[in-house]
């Protein structure tokens, strides 16, 4: 008597569904994980960007007002725009406070993160510095 070995007809198709319905239900997660996977580069390019303006703007600092605006384009998701805002202004007689802040459009809404820090300046430093920023 010879028995024969493989799978039947029925048990291929019940394998084959079964695949189906676990590979449907795993899809929105894999496309849900990647736009998370996007955000997160997205946000985290936006922050590097955000420290790099706020060390070139402590490097440049020459104790005076000054407002500039700058718009980057993301390198992780080319159309993806930053735009970035630099603030120095006088809050006390020798307190100066430098703001500087990130925006970007993502999904219908807009977002956005601020860095602040002070600095301090006596008027011999004042003068020093103005001197050098001519």
């Amino acid at each position: 008597m010879v028995t024969e070995r493989g799978f039947t007809l029925i048990e291929s198709i019940v394998t084959v569904f079964v695949v189906g319905v676990f590979l449907a239900c795993l899809f929105p997660l894999v496309q849900e994980l990647r736009l998370q996977a996007i955000e997160r580069a997205i946000q985290t390019e936006a922050k590097h960007y955000l420290q790099q303006q706020m060390e070139k703007t402590l490097a440049s600092f020459a104790a005076k007002e000054m407002e500039k605006e700058e718009k980057k384009r993301s390198r992780s998701v080319p159309q993806q725009f930053f735009y970035l805002k630099s603030v120095i202004h006088l809050r006390g007689e020798n307190l100066w406070e430098i703001v500087v802040q990130i925006q970007w459009e993502r999904s219908s809404k807009t977002e956005q993160k601020k860095l602040v820090t002070h600095r301090f300046v006596q008027n011999e430093e004042r003068s020093i510095l103005k001197r050098f920023s001519r």
